[in-house]
């Protein structure tokens, strides 16, 4: 990302940042920062490959502004849109209090996932696969997209907390023939969905949840939360001051 920069001086610095927000509570992270400007004023800025991309839910919004800084302290703003390309990948996660990703398998099926695109319009398809042909009954498949954010911690160094609100849910029963070990599944997700994205302090997540109800018996569930692997790049400088 390139740009000018007037009235700061020679010594003006640019940097990228993120904002978190939840409802009017805001949390900001400098992502990347440029040499100081030429005599010029023209500035050079490189995005990450790792940046997350710009998206919105409900209650929670992730967005950028790049910050111009003079060494007096005066500053000029402008909001930048990131975007990404990415990949679903599925990641147990280094600290599973954290992250609350749901990742397991019943004791008689599994999830299998064949496509996963994390985002309004997207969708996510895929079949439930029976271990033993003696589990009988129909399988509730359930998706959602959950909008997370983390709870102030009261002490530390307590695990940090995460709350949710589901802004999306869907269900289907499926029957499974008693000769076949697999039955297939599809969800389509409304266009106004964001992307799945965890940050900082706010997340989205998609999840899949499938329950066979068992007579006389505990219920089994199975359950698989894709997450995306982002390269991103920015898309739009609109400035403001």
């Amino acid at each position: 990302m390139s740009g000018d920069i007037a009235g700061l001086g020679d010594s003006a610095s640019v940097t990228l940042v993120r904002v978190e927000r939840r409802a009017d509570r805001y949390h900001v992270f400098d992502v990347a920062e440029a040499l100081p400007a030429r005599p010029a004023g023209a500035f050079e800025l490189i995005v990450p490959q790792t940046a997350l991309p710009s998206t919105s839910g409900k209650q929670c919004a992730l967005s950028y502004v790049v910050r111009a800084q003079s060494a007096g302290g005066g500053a000029v703003y402008a909001d930048l849109v990131v975007v990404a390309r990415a990949r679903p990948h599925l990641d147990a996660g280094s600290w599973r209090a954290d992250r609350l990703l749901a990742n397991w398998d019943a004791r008689h099926f599994h999830i299998e996932l064949s496509d996963a695109r994390l985002g309004g319009g997207g969708g996510l398809a895929g079949r439930i696969h029976r271990h033993d042909r003696r589990a009988t009954g129909p399988i509730r498949v359930k998706a959602r997209c959950l909008e997370c954010w983390r709870c102030p911690a009261l002490t530390s160094p307590l695990p940090p907390q995460w709350d949710a609100s589901p802004l999306w849910e869907h269900a289907v029963q499926l029957r499974i023939d008693p000769d076949a070990t697999w039955a297939p599944f599809a969800f389509h997700f409304p266009d106004r969905l964001p992307l799945a994205v965890e940050a900082s302090t706010i997340a989205w997540r998609y999840e899949l949840l499938a329950q066979r109800n068992v007579p006389h018996w505990f219920n089994e569930t199975a359950a698989v939360t894709p997450l995306l692997h982002e390269h991103a790049r920015f898309s739009e400088l609109a400035s403001r001051n």
